[in-house]
């Protein structure tokens, strides 16, 4: 989840100083205020890099409220952090997995995936971040991504044997 562009806290709502979907209001044209705000954000891409605050938990340890990430328009990669416009809200989560032109976006915190997203819903893609005084580039968070996928592997490989050897001692 994220804060407004320009890092101003704004409703509540789970993506980029969005509302509750109940409570959101539609403009003239009738288009919902998060579709409203997908615009706005690809306007100030247009011109070049944005820098947004992020708000909640969704992103742990990656990323925690109050951190300034900069984003920027560019094709994605496994791994990435994106800020990604589904239909009823938009987040700023990891690029997990490709499967044709489609990506599948997850949080690294939540257990289940948020769903497949087409190409143009991918707005931009975060480039690195800022927390205090501290400035890190987003290279780092690829190599985790592969770290954890091999530590993940080898956790459930190790779990596999255990569990294949006490079913042979029970017998």
């Amino acid at each position: 989840r994220a804060g407004a562009p320009d890092g101003r806290p704004r409703g509540g709502g789970t993506g980029p100083g969005l509302r509750d979907p109940v409570a959101s209001p539609a403009d003239p044209a009738g288009r919902p205020a998060r579709a409203q705000e997908a615009i706005l954000l690809e306007r100030a891409l247009a011109s070049g890099p944005v820098e947004i605050v992020a708000r909640g938990v969704s992103m742990r340890p990656t990323l925690r409220s109050g951190d300034r990430v900069q984003l920027t328009r560019r094709p994605p990669r496994r791994g990435d952090v994106a800020l990604v416009a589904f239909a009823d809200r938009v987040v700023l989560h990891r690029l997990v997995r490709r499967h044709g032109q489609r990506w599948l976006v997850r949080g690294d915190a939540r257990p289940s995936h948020d769903g497949w997203a087409e190409p143009e819903r991918i707005l931009a893609v975060a480039t690195g971040f800022r927390r205090g005084a501290d400035s890190i580039d987003a290279s780092r968070w690829h190599r985790l991504d592969r770290a954890m996928d091999r530590w993940s592997g080898l956790a459930r490989a190790r779990l596999l044997r255990t569990a294949r050897h006490l079913r042979h001692a029970i017998r």
